[in-house]
Parts: structure tokens; sequence; C-alpha cells
């Protein structure tokens, strides 16, 4: 697969990449790679979080309601037919839930890509069902052709 090829979707039936794991540099540099690889746009709950406090009166908003709004923005983007990575931390069942409203409303195929390293003994796991759920270990080189020629190709994703 050449750098910039795009993932073969059928039309009717784009991509949400929902990738999962603490906020750090490996895992956005992971995000970013995999995006630009697909020509795809990310969602980052980190930036909306920080808009959301710079916006606000109080210090901390509902923790739903950074998903809510990434859910909203992905919601359009997958209506329209596009793929989309949401990078998030979704610590909790409910967070994961708000992840699975915009590919179950848009018949579009959910994939959680689960990047954590070694060290991450304090990740919440919980059952994501039927969804195609992939590790990355932060720790090792990364190459988003041979994640994507290999790892999602294995799972039946192109």
């Amino acid at each position: 697969m050449e750098p910039g090829v795009e993932i073969e979707e059928q039309p009717e039936s784009p991509l949400l990449i929902a990738m999962k794991g603490h906020s750090s540099s490996s895992k956005s540099k992971i995000v970013h790679a995999l995006a630009q690889f697909h020509k795809l746009p990310v969602f980052d709950e980190g930036d909306i979080i920080s808009a959301l406090q710079d916006s606000l009166e109080t210090e901390h908003c509902d923790d739903l309601l950074p998903l809510d709004i990434l859910s909203q923005i992905s919601s359009t983007q997958l209506c329209l037919k596009l793929g989309v990575f949401i990078s998030a931390h979704p610590s909790r069942r409910a967070h994961f839930d708000r992840l699975v409203e915009p590919a179950s409303f848009t018949g579009s195929r959910l994939v959680v890509v689960e990047c954590r390293n070694q060290n991450d003994h304090d990740l919440d796991y919980y059952d994501v069902g039927n969804v195609p759920r992939l590790d990355i270990d932060t720790t090792k080189p990364f190459h988003a052709e041979d994640f994507t020629t290999g790892m999602l190709k294995a799972a039946a994703l192109i």
C-alpha cells in the first residue's frame, strides 16, 4: 500500500476508528501518522476539553460533554460517508457508548485501537462487544503502512 492511499471503504460504510488510551505524545504521533496516511480527519477529545475549559466559567465540565461533541461532529462526517479518527480516553462504558452511537446511527464500521505500553496497568478495560479491538504498543516503533496492511487487513476492515 502506498503512502497516502485511502482506506478502501464501501461508499455506504465509512470507518470510525476510535483511538483509545491515555493522552501522550506517542498516542498523538500514532493518531496523526494514521490520519495523514489515510487522509482522514482526527477529532481529539483533548482539544475539545481545552476549548471548553477556556470558554466555560467553571473549571470542570461534565465528563460526557466532550464525548457528546465528538459524537456529533463524527456523525456529521460519517453521514457524508467520510471516515474519521477519534482520539479519546473512554475510561468507562458510558464513555465508550458515546463513541458507538455515531457508528450505529450512520451504519458505519467501528474499530477500537488501544494505544498502551507495558506500564499501563491502570487502563480501564470493559467489554466492547463485537467491535474489533486492535492493540498498539507505544514503546515500539510505529509505521502506519505496516499497521494498516497487517492488523486492519487481518481484522477484515479493508
